[in-house]
């Protein structure tokens, strides 16, 4: 949104759903963006009535207000059903998609069928232009990943975030990542902390750090007190990065997160639980097999392909595979500086040595399909 203004000189209007960022910038938001916020097959069951009724709602909004493109941000289940309700009304409206559905991991059908509806997807991992290529999708452009430029903004060294939070430079600092939302908290915390209790057994003195979104303060306490680990929260944004470079390893659920932890670097452990009704679809191999087409859900091993960091999905998710991971990985220098290498060539390849942000080349690209006179921007 600020960049659609600094590259045009011009002042834009923003409708249509957004949190406290987007509405600060300028959005005039529909409803609360926390109503679109779940994830699982039985969560988006549950919240489709719910969820139908807000786009019916938004699109309305939005043809009253003869807006002149729009551009759809993630939730494709919300999202999408928005995009081509509203290109049946104006099928000459144009529409970009910021954050692909990953057809690359399952059902890729869905490529071609976004095809009549979206004129550009904005992508955020580097292989996916030539995935919407091979599907036959709308034309697609990579503009990077978000948690590249937070990495770029956010400078604390290893030394300042131990020097600030008393950890001394030889003590082993393990991160704690067990997602960001309610559901992911609740189905990990228990697996992540007796994997914790299993690495401090072997690992003496070990400083458990884990980074919370203060929304979630709550939640987070009542479940480590609850497990009863000693682990240092920290809230503020830049300690996280501090904290992201210090550390010796992570354990971390699935997610954005590893792309931030690629970002600085870090080795890490990643492991994921289901929801029931996803459980229950796995434990039928066929259709899982049908459903999900990639070789790893860990983001840096699909952008590189090769499959480094760890990983270990819902049924292998077990504090003992984890814990053991976990040791491994601690007591192995080599197995640490090899991570580190892959890691390293991951962060280049998703835009890391790139000097433009990913809002800036979104801007651009979406400027250049509205015919916008813009001057070149440099690699």
């Amino acid at each position: 949104m600020v960049e659609l203004r600094e590259q045009t000189g011009m002042s834009f209007e923003f409708y249509g759903v957004g949190g406290n960022s987007m509405q600060a910038a300028g959005l005039k938001s529909l409803f609360d963006i926390e109503e679109l916020a779940v994830i699982g097959p039985a969560a988006i069951i549950g919240a489709i009535p719910r969820g139908y009724w807000l786009a019916k709602k938004l699109v309305s909004y939005l043809v009253v207000e003869n807006i002149d493109a729009l551009i759809i941000i993630d939730s494709p289940e919300f999202n999408h059903p928005v995009a081509r309700w509203l290109q049946a009304g104006n099928s000459g409206l144009p529409i970009f998609n910021l954050v692909a559905p990953t057809v690359w991991a399952w059902r890729p059908w869905r490529a071609r069928k976004m095809k009549p509806y979206i004129n550009e997807v904005l992508a955020v991992l580097p292989f996916e232009p030539q995935a919407f290529a091979e599907l036959d999708g709308p034309a697609c452009t990579f503009v990077g990943h978000p948690a590249v430029d937070r990495a770029k903004r956010n400078t604390m060294t290893a030394e300042v975030f131990r020097q600030k939070h008393n950890i001394p430079s030889d003590q082993t600092m393990l991160l704690l990542l067990p997602g960001s939302r309610r559901g992911e908290i609740v189905r990990h915390m228990e697996i992540f902390a007796e994997a914790v209790k299993g690495f401090t057994d072997v690992v003496d003195n070990a400083q458990i750090v884990m980074p919370i979104i203060p929304h979630m303060k709550t939640e987070v306490s009542l479940q480590l007190q609850k497990l009863q680990i000693d682990v240092l929260q920290i809230e503020d944004e830049g300690d996280k990065w501090g904290a992201f470079r210090a550390a010796d390893l992570a354990l971390t659920a699935s997610g954005t997160v590893t792309l931030e932890l690629t970002a600085t670097h870090t080795p890490m452990i990643v492991a994921y639980r289901v929801d029931a009704m996803a459980s229950f679809i796995g434990r039928h191999r066929n259709w899982f097999k049908w459903l999900v087409n990639v070789p790893s859900m860990v983001l840096p091993n699909l952008i590189v392909g090769e499959n480094v960091v760890p990983e270990f999905f819902d049924r292998d998710c077990t504090p003992k595979a984890l814990s053991s991971a976990l040791i491994e990985i601690h007591q192995s220098t080599a197995a640490r500086e090899k991570q580190r290498e892959f890691l390293r060539q991951a962060a280049i390849e998703v835009g890391c040595t790139n000097v433009h942000e990913t809002a800036e080349r979104a801007a651009a690209a979406i400027l250049k399909r509205l015919n916008f006179e813009l001057p070149q921007m440099k690699p």
